[in-house]
């Protein structure tokens, strides 16, 4: 089945849109808290890195500072500074091990409320209106 097809008309509390490190994150600690969502991602985790740096490109920051949430750097060089296709391998194992609800291959274009969830007042604490796609 589509990505598509599996979102059309699918309610979630929260839509996260962007599969890279942050949205991975806050996938990370919605699932944490309990709240449903699912994470929308345009391409394919790890597209920016993957496509849009050069082969040489490399982080400024030690291996060991690499740390999305519940997945710290794993790799035998942590002080060490990962290029691009190592970053991508880090993202890409990331969503292995974690398995966030992400769908890829999907542009959002819009998100809106139906009009039975419209309110002129916030939703109550703990409690998020769903979004429909």
């Amino acid at each position: 089945m589509s990505p598509a097809v599996r979102l059309s008309g699918a309610h979630y509390s929260v839509a996260v849109v962007g599969g890279g490190q942050a949205g991975l994150s806050v996938s990370h600690e919605l699932r944490e808290r309990g709240i449903d969502h699912v994470v929308v991602e345009a391409h394919r985790v790890g597209h920016e890195w993957r496509e849009r740096r050069w082969d040489s490109f490399c982080l400024v920051t030690p291996n060991w500072q690499c740390r999305l949430p519940g997945y710290p750097y794993q790799g035998d060089d942590p002080d060490g500074f990962m290029v691009r296709d190592d970053i991508v391998r880090y993202l890409e194992g990331y969503v292995a091990h974690f398995r966030p609800p992400l769908v890829e291959d999907v542009t959002v274009t819009r998100l809106r409320r139906s009009p039975a969830e419209s309110s002129n007042s916030p939703p109550r604490q703990g409690t998020s209106p769903p979004t429909r796609w």
